[in-house]
């Protein structure tokens, strides 16, 4: 599998099939999966209140053929920055790469600094955030300048 990480803002193409059914436990602890109202919501208010962008891998090919994989989200807002990527694309940096991205981002629109909350029970985005320069301030608070 070749991969090309992109950040691409298009939230009129709400796909919520299965990446939103993997990720709602790991990201809030809850055993349902959101309705699309709920995901829609959730988009709007992200959009509309600050940035927010899909994650996407291409699939299948050369650089130039295949298709692009909707592998998740990310969003800026409030100061604050969060990320989700799909349990099967986990484990090869994709999530440090893009807290990188948004960091810049955040020191782009003028952020001193940039906060996210990361669950005690998530090690793995724990460490990721630690690898990315993020100090811990509270039992799920994570806080890096820009």
């Amino acid at each position: 599998m070749r991969t090309e990480k992109v950040v691409s803002k298009n939230v009129n193409e709400l796909n919520v099939g299965r990446v939103a059914s993997q990720v709602c436990k790991q990201v809030d602890g809850i055993e349902h999966v959101y309705s699309r109202e709920e995901l829609r919501a959730m988009y709007e208010f992200l959009s509309e209140n600050g940035e927010c962008y899909y994650i996407s891998i291409r699939e299948g090919g050369p650089t130039n053929s295949g298709f692009w994989r909707l592998i998740g989200d990310v969003s800026l807002w409030d100061g604050r920055m969060a990320v989700v990527i799909c349990r099967e694309f986990q484990n090869r940096h994709l999530g440090r790469q893009v807290i990188a991205a948004l960091v810049a981002r955040a020191k782009e629109i003028g952020w001193k600094e940039v906060g996210a909350e990361v669950y005690a029970f998530n090690g793995q985005s724990r460490r990721a955030f630690e690898a990315a320069g993020f100090e811990r301030r509270g039992e799920e608070w994570y806080v890096r300048r820009t």
